[in-house]
């Protein structure tokens, strides 16, 4: 069966961790030209939707059609209409619990409450999210002055290695609230509602528009991109891709540096693939 959806990560995939808002000319006339051939893109990324939407009017989403999700999950945007197509968030008893746990282990919580990214703290990881999302952080130590809105996800942030030490007990404290920790990148770890996640939510939006995984592609460079890069019909993954994502993957392109992902998007848009 002909293949007719793209699902696009984002960060480490159509641009280097730390890119920006915009991939590059190149990489853009090539989404450009899958589109125009007729293919439907679901942006599907860990970083929240400020960081997601720009991007997705570079590609002319809101006339060609297509999805954008944020979040690892949380929030669905049709971008035709601009309205929120399936949204989860956490409630303020979480986002208490997810501050306070933070605050406990010597790391910095923040929580993306409607546009915003409330924060206790500046870090170098939210620095960073800030130059790729043009998110506005707001610097507080109290955070209840801001919670009149959804909570799309809350996220720790400090040095990669006290992180990645902290992890697992992160993990399980958090899923005992009903809460899911994903690492997205190595100086943040982002929460969001425990049966939520990147391949889940797809699931659910190919269920409500009638969307169907043998018709997709799909490309992903970390473990949590994995499940999509399985279930499409034809799943790609760049060299800096995790093992994960290399052995799940039908083809390994050349890194995220080389602008890799132009091998399969001019691949589509000249010589369309048949799934099988």
């Amino acid at each position: 069966m002909k293949l007719n959806t793209v699902i696009l990560d984002i960060d480490g995939s159509l641009m280097p961790i730390g890119g920006g808002l915009y991939v590059s000319p190149q990489v853009r006339d090539a989404l450009l030209a899958a589109e125009k051939a007729g293919y439907t893109f679901i942006l599907n990324s860990a970083r929240e939707s400020a960081g997601v939407l720009p991007l997705a009017y570079q590609l002319k989403m809101d006339t060609y059609g297509g999805y954008a999700v944020s979040n690892n999950g949380t929030q669905v945007v049709e971008l035709k209409t601009g309205e929120t197509f399936i949204g989860y968030h956490l409630t303020l008893e979480q986002g208490r619990q997810v501050w306070e746990i933070g605050k406990a282990c010597g790391i910095v919580p923040c929580l993306n409450v409607g546009s915003w990214m409330i924060a206790s703290d500046l870090t170098g990881g939210y620095r960073m999210d800030h130059h790729n999302c043009d998110a506005d952080y707001i610097i507080t130590d109290h955070y209840e002055k801001y919670t009149d809105s959804p909570i799309w996800k809350g996220c720790y942030s400090g040095d990669p290695e006290k992180l990645a030490v902290l992890f697992p007990k992160l993990k399980t404290e958090l899923a005992a609230i009903g809460l899911n920790a994903v690492y997205s990148v190595p100086r943040i770890i982002d929460i969001i509602p425990a049966g939520v996640d990147k391949m889940k939510i797809l699931d659910e939006l190919f269920a409500k528009t009638g969307i169907e995984w043998q018709h997709c592609t799909a490309i992903g460079d970390t473990d949590g991109d994995v499940s999509c890069i399985k279930k499409a019909a034809y799943g790609v993954t760049l060299e800096n891709g995790s093992a994960a994502c290399k052995a799940a993957a039908d083809r390994i392109l050349p890194s995220v540096d080389e602008d890799g992902c132009l091998v399969w998007l001019k691949e589509l848009a000249e010589h369309p693939y048949e799934s099988h």
